[in-house]
């Protein structure tokens, strides 16, 4: 910075100065003095100024820096996201067009198919249509076969009923015959009733007398008898062993033998 040096009026050129000069140029030298210890003070003050705000500013950028590199790093993690969803979409989306892409023929033969059930559904609802005019006019036809059902249902009633009652009965005779010491009577009801629940069971017996008693030759006759009309029966099996029995000349061993009917109606329970 130049140096201001006060021009002070020359007076006069005498050798002694007076004391107002001398004064005034001590006023002025004070008054340079402070102008130059102002100005040498403010820019001190000033400079500090610019230090803090250059060290504030410093801070601030630094700062400010910080934040940014803070957005870029979310900005960046963003965009790396948002490329994978767009990557993500892309290929679901190709996944989706491929579907399409294979559902479409089907939907071509679906709209077919559904053409043809409709075609279908017309004829049905044709025929349907001539059924009940069919039923209409059978109506009173209808009518007379449930009257004839409702008899016949009551004649199957009676004839069960006859038959449980017929059953009844030829199951007492039976007992009282298979009671009897007579073989041939049991051969006789066997002959009499050789269609009958009983017949087996009257045959298997009445060889068993015969057996018991040694008559040997009517005895096997009587298994034989099963063996040939009723070899399904239960007594089927009896009677090869006894007919094996005979062949051995074995004596007669009692065994025991239930009742078991021929046949007998599943409609009616066994009496």
């Amino acid at each position: 910075m130049a140096s201001i040096k006060p021009r002070i009026p020359a007076v006069g050129r005498r050798g002694n100065k007076s004391p107002v000069a001398t004064t005034f140029a001590a006023l002025g030298w004070l008054l340079f003095l402070f102008f130059c210890w102002k100005c040498t003070s403010t820019l001190s003050h000033r400079r500090e100024k610019i230090a803090e705000i250059g060290a504030n500013h410093a801070e601030l950028h630094k700062a400010l820096q910080a934040r940014i590199n803070k957005q870029n790093s979310q900005v960046s993690s963003i965009k790396l996201k948002a490329g994978t969803d767009i990557n993500d979409n892309n290929t679901e989306q190709a996944k989706l067009i491929g579907i399409n892409n294979a559902l479409q023929p089907q939907l071509e033969n679906a709209e077919a198919e559904a053409a043809d059930l409709k075609t279908a559904l017309a004829m049905l609802e044709q025929e349907i249509g001539g059924t009940r005019d069919s039923l209409a006019v059978s109506s009173e036809n209808l009518k007379g076969l449930e009257t004839k059902l409702n008899e016949l249902l009551q004649e199957k009633d009676k004839l069960i009923d006859d038959y449980e009652r017929r059953y009844v009965e030829m199951k007492a005779v039976y007992e009282v015959k298979l009671r009897a010491e007579d073989a041939m009577q049991l051969g006789h009801f066997y002959s009499s009733h050789r269609h009958t629940p009983f017949a087996p069971a009257a045959a298997f017996f009445t060889g068993e007398k015969l057996y018991q008693t040694e008559d040997f030759p009517f005895a096997e006759k009587h298994y034989g008898e099963i063996l040939r009309r009723y070899p399904k029966s239960e007594y089927a099996s009896y009677a090869i062993e006894r007919i094996e029995q005979l062949n051995k000349q074995q004596l007669y061993q009692p065994q025991e033998f239930g009742f078991h009917p021929w046949r007998i109606l599943s409609i009616i329970d066994n009496p």
